[in-house]
């Protein structure tokens, strides 16, 4: 019996042996019809910058002998050599920022931006061209245009108030009524590459911006967050005042659903369902410009679950103020303000899926699983043909 046991289990195992060869043979032509779609040409039924099947994925054919050349650093790396597992519309956003010239992760970036004092506040701005004289202090003459910032990051969802209502629970020092409530959330370095990279320089070139404004023996805050100031945030003005005539609102929001209105704002705490309608005839409420994988914009009540975890695009403008001490030290002393303004906020990847916790389950009188172990004393041992051990 022993002898026909271990001849049984000797086949299975040279079985076993021939499925692992197939199926490392057949990996290796997947990989290869996968990298054939790097050549493919775009269809004009597709435009480029339309999120695909997000499980086509561009892989590098596997060398058949190995390079004797020393690779060089990635940062010096072409974005096809960077990615072998992004998937393609990730690769041409990341294209495309790179060519934007106001891309965070680009190390030229700070050749391009200036500041320029504004009345009490300080604006960054894009450098004129060369030719453009500048004024005494430095400062393009005429109007300026505001620097659209660009950076990709997820969305963390310790810090995450970018919400209908900006979490807004009543009047706190940080935010005495709902018309000044300000959305915010805080950007954190993706997992995937060249995007966890270009967040490390995303986060120096910030760092320089706060350097080339900064007070003397003030603080800062606004902007860089974390222990080691590896997250940032972002802000949005969710209210403002209606200058002209409450009906200017309805003209605001008349391209948008009733659910874009003020009147209809879908807020959720009690104090912010209170203040509400105080200011529906003084106030305009300027929607968070969220939009989704399919560029549609977000739904008010849909900014936490499309963003939370989210690989994220934004576009955002700088504005710094020097504020002094406060006589009741409220504010924490003088300090550098930042604050990162929102242009637009594109979901390029949405959050990974979240592991569901196990219900809670209540104590029975009798042993739930009793009836497990009386199916298992009827399972054979050994199923038929394999022997029985002796």
């Amino acid at each position: 019996m022993r002898v026909a046991l271990i001849g049984t289990i000797n086949s299975s195992s040279l079985f076993c042996l021939s499925l692992i060869a197939m199926a490392g043979s057949s990996t290796k032509k997947t990989s290869v019809t996968a990298a054939q779609r790097l050549t493919m040409p775009s269809t004009a039924s597709t435009p480029s910058d339309a999120p695909l099947d997000p499980i086509t994925y561009v892989t590098s054919p596997t060398p058949s002998t190995p390079s004797a050349e020393i690779m060089p650093s990635p940062i010096h790396l072409s974005t096809n050599d960077m990615l072998p597992l992004l998937p393609i519309y990730l690769i041409e956003t990341h294209d495309r920022l790179l060519q934007s010239g106001s891309y965070l992760g680009d190390r030229s970036l700070q050749d391009k931006v200036m500041w320029v004092r504004d009345g009490n506040r300080d604006l960054l701005i894009r450098k004129p061209a060369a030719d453009v004289v500048l004024d005494d202090s430095g400062v393009p003459p005429g109007g300026h245009d505001l620097a659209d910032l660009s950076a990709v990051g997820v969305v963390s969802a310790s810090d995450f108030w970018m919400t209908a209502d900006g979490g807004y629970r009543g009047p706190s020092p940080f935010c005495s009524c709902l018309a000044n409530v300000k959305p915010s959330l805080v950007l954190e370095t993706p997992d995937s590459t060249p995007y966890n990279v270009d967040f490390t320089e995303t986060i120096r070139n910030l760092l320089w911006l706060q350097e080339q404004k900064s007070t003397p023996g003030f603080g800062r805050r606004g902007l860089l967050l974390g222990k080691d100031l590896n997250q940032f945030k972002i802000c949005h003005v969710l209210f403002e005042l209606l200058v002209v005539r409450p009906s200017d609102a309805d003209f605001l929001c008349k391209d948008l659903p009733p659910e874009f209105e003020i009147r209809r704002w879908p807020v959720s705490s009690i104090a912010a369902r209170a203040e509400l309608p105080a200011i529906v005839n003084t106030h305009c409420v300027i929607p968070i410009p969220v939009y989704d994988m399919y560029r549609t914009l977000v739904s008010p009540n849909l900014y936490q679950s499309h963003l939370v975890g989210a690989l994220v695009e934004v576009h955002f403008t700088i504005t710094h103020w020097s504020i002094g001490p406060k006589c009741d030290q409220s504010s924490g002393g003088a300090a550098d303000t930042y604050m990162a303004d929102v242009v637009s906020i594109r979901v390029i990847a949405p959050p990974k899926p979240q592991v569901r916790m196990p219900r809670k389950r209540t104590t029975a009188m009798k042993d739930p699983f009793a009836d497990y172990d009386r199916d298992f004393k009827k399972l054979r041992a050994f199923p038929r043909g394999m022997g029985r051990m002796c």
